[in-house]
């Protein structure tokens, strides 16, 4: 597997819906250690439509106008949610809000003259937090898993040293239906899935939901306040119900508010429910949970353990190994630059 050494520029794109960076950056004479050439921060948002044109037109403009100036631009590579095929064809993105297939890696190529490729953003998050072992002759031998629990859910495994993708589209585990009765998520288009358990915005909505649904609502404003998430919850209807923070939660896990702690407990066991199938159908050597969810809420990276142990064969469960990961961004990054310098991608992702 050759990489590309010789000081050769490399463009990194992340684009979530409301972040986006792109960022230029060249090895060191070794091939080693990275410099940043240029880097800014965007906002993808402003530029969304269902058809994702506009998106990738004001991708493109930023990317020629920065690139004036640096010499020896080898490759753009692009990190981004969605289903992606043949790292060039962006069928759709429900996390970003494209809706139509376009054409993205094609577009851009020939707009800039350089190579593209898109490649999903939960194989770099995967390929960063296993950077230390990656082409090691431990990875070849090994099912490495992670998990993203975030404003979505989404995750990714690679398997004997190659991202497994099965048929397509293998690890869009926020599909997962795990409860058939539940609630109808409009963005997966799919009633009780894992991500309308285990995602910032649902919870969010949950708790505001059992708030009202206490409360006599001809009396809602007298009813008892009492403790700060009290009073989040008090400020929130059914309009903005998806708009508690991290911090919001967080702060109702330190009161031992009971609809914090019961909305908490109801997603760790979806997700241990979640991670018990993951363990019987692949069982992974490793499995790595990452996103603000696990960083940002108390105890919920044991709560999750804890319900996926209760769940689980002991013989399988006593062989895998869990680790808390406190950067998925700077992960993604990583893997995204390490996938960008190797010519044949296809033999990783």
């Amino acid at each position: 597997m050759k990489s590309r050494k010789m000081l050769d520029v490399y463009c990194i794109v992340i684009i979530e819906r409301k972040y986006g960076i792109i960022s230029f950056k060249r090895l060191d004479d070794l091939g080693k250690s990275v410099e940043i050439v240029h880097e800014e921060e965007w906002y993808p948002a402003s530029y969304i439509e269902e058809d994702g044109v506009r998106l990738f037109e004001e991708l493109s403009r930023r990317i020629e106008k920065a690139a004036k100036n640096i010499w020896r631009l080898k490759k753009v590579l692009i990190s981004m949610p969605g289903t992606i095929h043949k790292h060039s064809i962006v069928y759709s993105s429900s996390r970003i809000g494209i809706r139509k297939s376009i054409r993205a890696g094609e577009y851009l190529q020939k707009e800039l003259n350089v190579q593209v490729e898109i490649i999903h953003d939960m194989d770099c998050m995967l390929i960063g937090a296993f950077k230390d072992v990656l082409y090691t002759k431990e990875m070849f031998e090994k099912t490495l898993c992670y998990i993203l629990m975030d404003e979505g859910v989404g995750s990714a495994f690679m398997i004997n040293g190659k991202i497994h993708h099965g048929a397509g589209i293998a690890g869009h585990i926020s599909r997962l239906v795990v409860e058939k009765n539940g609630a109808f998520l409009q963005e997966l288009a799919a009633r009780g899935t894992l991500e309308s358990f285990v995602s910032r915005p649902w919870i969010s909505k949950r708790c505001v939901e059992k708030y009202i649904a206490s409360l006599n609502m001809k009396k809602r404003n007298a009813q008892d306040t009492t403790g700060s998430f009290r009073r989040f919850l008090h400020a929130m209807d059914e309009k903005n119900s998806k708009e508690l923070s991290y911090e919001h939660i967080n702060i109702g896990i330190k009161e031992k508010d009971e609809i914090a702690l019961g909305t908490i407990q109801e997603a760790a066991q979806y997700m241990g429910q979640a991670i018990n199938s993951i363990i019987t159908i692949l069982h992974p050597h490793e499995i790595v949970l990452a996103g603000n969810l696990i960083v940002k809420l108390d105890e919920f990276y044991e709560k999750i353990l804890n319900e996926a142990e209760n769940l689980s064969w002991p013989a399988a469960w006593n062989h895998v190994n869990f680790r808390k990961s406190t950067g998925s961004r700077e992960e993604q990054m990583a893997g995204a630059m390490l996938l960008a310098v190797y010519d044949d991608i296809d033999e990783v992702v």
